[in-house]
C-alpha cells in the first residue's frame, strides 16, 4: 500500500471499551489514541463495573507496544501487526494542541478527542474519527460546528 492510501484512524475510548484489542485491526493504517483516551481508560480501570475488565485489558495491549519505546517513538508511531506490516499505533499528546484547535473549547473528554481529530486533518493522509455506536450524539457535534471535511468510521463487532 502506498502512502497515498494510508489514512489515520483517530480511536475513541469507547472502542478501546468496546474492542480492547482494536489496535490490531488496521494492518496497513496508522492508529492515533489521544491522551484524553489513555486518561479515561485509566479512570474506568478501577470502577466496579464489569467495563473496567475490558479497559484493563486495552490498557494492557497499550503498554505491551510501547514497553520498550522512548517517548519520541510512542509519539512517531510503533509499527503493529503481522511481519512486513507497516500499519503503526502512536500516542497524541493532545493536551498541547489547545492553543492551535479551539474548535470545541471545553474540557470535555469527547470535545478533546475531537480536538485532535481536527488537529490532524490537515495531515497528508485521510484521517478518520472511529466510535463506537453507543456514542453516536457525538458525530453531531463537529457537523454541527460545520467541520464537513470530518469523516467518521463506525466500528462494530
Amino acid at each position: 500500500m502506498g502512502d497515498a492510501d494510508r489514512k489515520f484512524f483517530v480511536l475513541d475510548t469507547n472502542i478501546l471499551l468496546h474492542e480492547p484489542f482494536a489496535i490490531y485491526s488496521f494492518q496497513e493504517h496508522d492508529v492515533v489514541i489521544p491522551m484524553t483516551v489513555l486518561e479515561e481508560l485509566d479512570r474506568i480501570k478501577d470502577s466496579k463495573r464489569d467495563v473496567a475488565r475490558d479497559a484493563r485489558v486495552a490498557i494492557r495491549a497499550l503498554e505491551d507496544i510501547f514497553k520498550d519505546a522512548t517517548p519520541d517513538q510512542i509519539a512517531e508511531g510503533i509499527v503493529v501487526g503481522k511481519e512486513g506490516g507497516s500499519g503503526t499505533v502512536s500516542i497524541l499528546a493532545d493536551y498541547e494542541i489547545k492553543e492551535t484547535v479551539q474548535a470545541f473549547s471545553d474540557k470535555a473528554g469527547d470535545n478533546r478527542i475531537l480536538n485532535a481529530v481536527l488537529y490532524l486533518q490537515p495531515s497528508a493522509h485521510p484521517v478518520r474519527w472511529c466510535w463506537s455506536p453507543k456514542t453516536s450524539t457525538c458525530d453531531c457535534a463537529p457537523k454541527g460546528r460545520g467541520f464537513a471535511m470530518l469523516k467518521t468510521t463506525v466500528l462494530t463487532s
